[in-house]
């Protein structure tokens, strides 16, 4: 009987497979080094961008969070703001903390957060900063950083978590950004007169056809007559009954929140879809707005001594569409006199004489400009 004849084949592909699986098995087992971070490793140096050429410190964006940047660059701006954010106290048991610690309490205060980082933006030599431990601060994960918001939204967001966090701050609070505003209703019938007085944080204006600030503004506190379907029921005449409703200003606030109603819904498919409207909107660099008096309230022409007088700070930008898109702010962060600046995350651009020039347009001038282009088109006509 002749011996079987080997697979040397075989037998080679098994020892080299072997072989394999053994060096692989040396190479699991075997400790990979661990990467050492650099010292300056942290969240707020994550992102590395060159100082702008302005001196100013940029924010970087931490998924979509491009609304929340140009907000919190509009609230360094405000002198008095970030006053009240350093000096009040930083926790409710009485006692005062000059410099926050960085223990877990403290680091959840959005209050603390926000102290630290405006000094951070006066401070950093860096071209921008994190926001992750405000971001923290609001309770938000990483999802959360990821789903863009509206501005208004998160103002009034802000401004509630800052009071139940530190209940001090409601005065000073109140005094910076809140006013009251009277609502009168009158009947036509029997003259009878209803007044409601509230408080406003920030003014809501109808972009749709007005092209000036000032005329939207004028609509708002206009009379408005109530009649047809949308007539009140008077208890006095016993039935509903023509009524007119007019909006005057009782107090007003120290920064003027203004906020341009350019989204809505369309129901015209069957199906609710969210709009945006792209209509322009010309902006005064100074806006007179007028308080009025118990003493004269049918007095339609406003005294100079119920005249307050503001100046634009900051205008916030929203480019895209209704559904998705990007915030960024154009700051005048020095006050008067002061260039304005771009602020776009971590991108700063100062902007020229001339596009300054172009951003405001006074009442005057805006309907300056619509008689002429109105008397162009007719001649070319």
């Amino acid at each position: 009987r002749q011996p079987r004849k080997k697979n040397t084949s075989r037998s080679e592909a098994r020892t080299r497979f072997l072989a394999e699986q053994t060096m692989w098995k040396k190479g699991r087992r075997r400790k990979k080094k661990k990467a050492v971070a650099p010292a300056f490793e942290s969240p707020f140096f994550k992102d590395f961008y060159p100082k702008s050429d302005t001196g100013y410190v940029g924010l970087t964006n931490q998924g979509s969070t491009c609304y929340l940047n140009s907000f919190l660059q509009t609230l360094v701006a405000l002198p008095h703001f970030r006053q009240v954010i350093f000096s009040q106290e930083n926790n409710s048991d009485g006692k005062s903390k000059a410099v926050p610690t960085t223990n877990d309490a403290s680091n959840r205060q959005i209050q603390t957060q926000l102290a630290l980082l405006f000094a951070r933006l006066k401070l950093s030599e860096m071209g921008a900063i994190s926001t992750m431990p405000l971001c923290k601060s609001f309770g938000w994960d990483r999802a959360s950083m990821f789903r863009q918001h509206d501005v208004q939204e998160l103002y009034h967001v802000l401004n509630r978590s800052l009071r139940c966090q530190n209940k001090d701050l409601g005065p000073h609070l109140d005094n910076i950004f809140f006013g009251k505003m009277e609502t009168t209703m009158k009947c036509t019938t029997c003259s009878s007169k209803r007044e409601k007085v509230e408080a406003f944080s920030d003014l809501s204006l109808v972009v749709k056809g007005f092209g000036h600030l000032e005329e939207s503004l004028k609509a708002f506190t206009a009379e408005e007559r109530l009649e047809g379907e949308n007539a009140v029921m008077c208890s006095i005449c016993g039935g509903k009954q023509p009524y007119i409703r007019k909006t005057a200003f009782k107090e007003l606030p120290e920064v003027l929140v203004i906020q341009l109603k350019r989204f809505g819904w369309d129901f015209s498919n069957g199906r609710g879809k969210r709009v945006k409207n792209e209509d322009r909107m010309e902006i005064p660099y100074e806006l007179l707005v007028a308080a009025s008096s118990d003493k004269n309230d049918d007095d339609d022409d406003a005294d100079d001594a119920k005249m307050t007088k503001y100046r634009a700070v900051s205008v916030l930008m929203h480019s895209g569409l209704a559904a998705t898109g990007h915030y960024y702010a154009f700051v005048q962060p020095k006050g008067r006199g002061s260039t304005w600046c771009q602020f776009d995350d971590h991108r700063i651009t100062q902007i020229s004489a001339v596009d300054q020039n172009r951003m405001f347009q006074s009442l005057s001038q805006h309907l300056e400009k619509r008689k002429s282009s109105s008397s162009s088109s007719s001649s070319s006509s």
